[in-house]
């Protein structure tokens, strides 16, 4: 045995060489004094939407009603389960223990539910079992054994995971009949909602060794484990592996150096876009003892899935109503709809999509719909996010889409090239017949606008505002039916000006600004947003090319009366503050000399149209006038 013992060790050091002589390029940071503390934090999972992250810590509550109860196995606390939720604005709120949590056992986090609602807990009976808890309203009720007879046993059974998709629950045991100390096991929901039995996921996902702590991308065929195998650097090194059409998985790959490490490396979730990771780890740089990290990778295995996600805010700003869900159908395999509910405390919800589907999402409150639409995701395949939000009337119980951010299905008007002007987004396009406007609307992000009807036999103009923006390229506007094909066909000819632009600085950026609508009263934005972070890099593109930039950085408010500043102005003002702010940390992160940038504050306006108890029927209309812009100047 020990002779094993040192031929596994001498093969983890050639693989630790190997490893360490290329690294891979992560960025691993510790989660800093809001979630980590001097006490051991460790067994990070995520939700899908990096909306919430679960964890266990031996600490101190924060109501002190542990102070006096000690593990005398360890001088210890015992384990609890905390949560942090992500606010709006992309930071952290303080963790607060889940109330299922006993003062004087541990209860340890394995796993959560990809929408938050359920979680998955381990405890130590004597044996090694897995329990489940279920949010109901905005508590977690008291766990209980998870309702799949083949899951626990007389053996040791230390994680379990479901599938995005809740098709799938993948667990790890140490039950005779495997390969070799702990294996990973799966269970398959049947029609009848039952569980099929246990089945061993074999070579090469297990080994002769442990592997432990599987984890489902949003793709359901992406899998991170575990492993302490011949193929770590040593003790237990994180691994990802694939499904293919057959089921077979590939052969498991070493996720690399730094992330992996000598010690323990276990507990690896990830975000929806596989792009961002967690893990608990004892690094020189931590709080003390096991802190949690997050991870940041240049590149993902996930592809060909869309995820939704989006908010349900209220009129009046408070909670929103108990009994709401979303029944989602999809259209294309004309399948039962699935009902999900969105977050009470925060109105949030995420759904995974397949591309090229249409779906039907009816949002009802106590079975009665109040919103309904339709939804298609194009056909791409790489990872897509989708963005929806709903503005919900309290008093009449209806609701209007928030954002321009979902892709149109059916008759619409679309721009051909639109990749080539990002800043397309969010303008104002309107139609004249014999130079009266009969129709205004916003581009979405696609370069669709809704269609509307013309008469043949008037004149036609279309405008858009181009005080907003210069394009260097002929604009193409088609027309296209229910049947995605194009039947008329409308240029707008370049109007871009003679003189130094970004794109000859930069392959990211085809226009100087970067400009984020906000929602109503909100002045923070999400630093994950995807076209900022291109933004900042085309800018350090820019600076790396020698230029000496300047960035003028204007903000608007809208007229609509604000519940939480003192007036539109202050939040405008504060808008514009919180925006350079967030610019100029993202441009250190990147590794930018913001010395060398000269940052103008120009604007904080208050500017649109005069508000008249319309803020439902014209959320869209007044949501252009919420926004922060950045500018690059030469």
């Amino acid at each position: 045995m020990n002779y094993d013992l040192a031929i596994l060790g001498i093969t983890q050091c050639s693989v630790a060489r190997k490893l360490m002589a290329n690294p891979s390029n992560y960025i691993i940071t510790n989660m800093g004094g809001v979630i980590n503390t001097a006490n051991p934090e460790y067994s990070p999972v995520i939700t899908i939407d990096g909306s919430a992250i679960f964890f266990t810590a031996k600490r101190m509550r924060p109501d002190s009603s542990n102070s006096s109860l000690i593990n005398m196995e360890n001088g210890q606390h015992y384990e609890d389960i905390y949560v942090s939720y992500r606010n709006y604005d992309g930071t952290w709120e303080a963790p607060k223990y889940l109330d299922f949590c006993r003062p004087n056992k541990n209860d340890a986090s394995v796993s959560v539910s990809p929408d938050g609602t359920s979680i998955f807990v381990y405890q130590d009976l004597g044996g090694g079992d897995i329990y489940f808890s279920e949010l109901r309203d905005t508590v977690f009720v008291n766990i209980i054994p998870f309702p799949a007879e083949e899951l626990n046993t007389d053996a040791w059974e230390t994680h379990a995971t479901i599938s995005p998709d809740g098709n799938y629950l993948y667990f790890v045991s140490d039950r005779e009949g495997g390969m070799g100390g702990r294996d990973i096991y799966r269970l398959k929901k049947l029609p009848n909602g039952e569980w099929s039995k246990a089945m061993n996921l074999g070579a090469p996902i297990n080994s002769p060794y442990d592997e432990d702590s599987p984890f489902l991308g949003a793709d359901n065929k992406t899998m991170y484990f575990s492993s302490n195998g011949p193929a770590s650097m040593g003790g237990f090194d994180i691994f990802v592996t694939q499904m293919d059409e057959s089921e077979l998985w590939s052969a498991p790959e070493n996720m690399g150096y730094p992330l992996n490490s000598f010690d323990d490396d276990i507990f690896y979730t990830t975000t929806a876009d596989g792009l961002t990771g967690y893990y608990s780890s004892d690094k020189q740089d931590g709080q003390g003892d096991k802190d949690i990290y997050k991870i940041e990778s240049e590149k993902s295995l996930i592809k060909n899935v869309a995820i939704l996600t989006g908010f349900i805010f209220t009129s009046d700003n408070s909670m929103i109503p108990k009994g709401i869900t979303s029944l989602v159908t999809d259209l294309t395999d004309a399948t039962p709809p699935k009902i999900y509910s969105p977050r009470r405390r925060d109105g949030g919800y995420v759904l995974t999509l397949k591309p090229c589907h249409t779906y039907e999402l009816d949002y009802q409150l106590d079975n009665k719909t109040f919103y309904k639409t339709e939804l298609y995701v194009p056909c791409n395949s790489s990872y897509q996010e989708l963005k929806h939000e709903l503005l919900l009337d309290i008093v009449n119980l209806d609701a209007i889409s928030m954002n321009q951010d979902l892709p149109l299905n059916g008759e619409r008007w679309e721009f051909s090239n639109n990749e080539h002007f990002g800043d397309l987004s969010g303008q104002t396009v309107q139609i004249y017949e014999d130079q009266k406007m009969v129709y205004e609307e916003v581009i979405n992000k696609y370069g669709q606008f809704p269609y509307k009807g013309l008469d043949a036999n008037k004149s036609h103009l279309i405008k858009i505002n181009e005080d907003e923006f210069d394009f260097c390229e002929d604009l193409v506007l088609n027309m296209v039916d229910n049947g995605g094909v194009i039947r008329d066909t409308y240029t707008f000819k370049a109007n871009c000006e003679s003189k130094t632009t970004v794109s000859e600085y930069s392959t990211i950026l085809s226009t100087p600004i970067f400009q984020y609508n906000f929602g109503y009263n909100k002045d923070k934005f999400d630093t994950k947003n995807e076209a900022l972070q291109l933004y900042v890099k085309g800018v350090k593109q820019v600076i790396d090319a020698g230029q000496q930039v300047t960035i003028v950085i204007s903000s608007s408010a809208s007229k609509v009366p604000t519940k939480s500043y003192s007036s539109n102005q202050e939040l405008a003002n504060q808008r514009l503050k919180t925006g350079k702010d967030i610019l100029i940390r993202l441009l250190k992160a990147e590794g930018i000399d913001v010395s060398k940038i000269i940052f103008i504050e120009k604007e904080a306006l208050v500017q649109g149209p005069d508000y008249n108890n319309d803020a439902t029927e014209k959320a869209n209309v007044y949501q252009r006038y919420q926004y922060i812009k950045f500018e690059i100047q030469f």
